[in-house]
């Protein structure tokens, strides 16, 4: 995959025009995603079958190759070379090892920020960017974009609703805990919704027969209800939802659903 992206490029006949250069994406990014697509992500390569994750495989790296002082001596050589690719590459173990090390993160942030600045294709560039400042400031301390906004998902239909409910599903708070619930919404579907096994499954147009709760609400009012901006007390009280059953086992299905950060880690463990 690597290698193929290495290799490929366009002729100037097309690859010259405005139109078809790497403004979003590149041809080397996009070659390894249509390889990964219909290949998967093993290379064939059995070393690469499983490999050390990225803070044991850093600290073995450092060891093999003499330390830390000696990595950060040779890649300052290779950023003075220009060759900021692999002074990326070797640094990135160094900083995996020991996240702590911040000459090391100083170093692979000159590295980042020379091939951002080198790169026509934007996406990369802010990727390079984005990875320099973690380097130097740590992740920043920003709301970022929030995709799953109330709007959105008010405009996801039932069952994308749903899915997206099972996706935050905090399996390991889950494992042990057993619920099933009948979801009508007063002009339209009726979801059956069990919780078992750690995972959230659902089935449309059925309804358990012994269910522990039965939620009757609109499509509206279920998505304030997962995305907490309503509490289930106060729906029933305006006479906006209306439930037959086990209140607690309700409360406790919405107690499980994780609020993923829209910031995170890029560089660092």
């Amino acid at each position: 995959m690597t290698e193929i992206a290495e290799q490929l490029e366009l002729p100037d006949s097309t690859g010259k025009q405005w139109h078809n250069r790497g403004y979003y994406g590149s041809v080397n990014h996009n070659a390894k995603a249509v390889y990964q697509r219909y290949l998967g992500w093993y290379d064939s390569n059995p070393a690469n079958l499983h490999p050390l994750p990225p803070v044991e495989a850093g600290k073995k790296y450092v060891e093999f190759m003499g330390g830390a002082d000696t990595v950060m001596s040779k890649a300052k050589d290779s950023i003075a070379k220009g060759d900021y690719r692999w002074a990326a590459e070797v640094l990135k173990h160094v900083v995996f090892a020991d996240p702590n090390n911040q000459a090391a993160r100083n170093l692979q942030a000159d590295a980042l920020e020379q091939l951002g600045y080198q790169t026509e294709n934007p996406t990369w560039r802010n990727e390079y960017l984005m990875g320099a400042y973690e380097l130097r400031n740590g992740v920043p301390n920003q709301p970022g974009i929030n995709t799953a906004s109330p709007d959105m998902v008010a405009a996801m239909s039932p069952d994308l609703l749903l899915d997206y409910m099972g996706v935050r599903i905090n399996g390991p708070k889950a494992v042990g805990k057993q619920v099933r619930l009948n979801w009508k919404q007063p002009e339209g579907q009726t979801y059956a919704i069990e919780l078992r096994n750690g995972v959230l499954i659902y089935t449309a147009d059925k309804g358990f027969d012994k269910a522990d709760a039965t939620l009757t609400v609109d499509k509206l009012g279920f998505a304030g209800l997962m995305m907490g901006g309503a509490s289930l007390d106060k729906e029933l009280a305006a006479g906006k939802a209306k439930l037959e059953g086990d209140q607690g086992k309700v409360n406790e299905l919405l107690g499980l659903l994780d609020n993923f950060p829209s910031m995170f880690n890029i560089v660092t463990p």
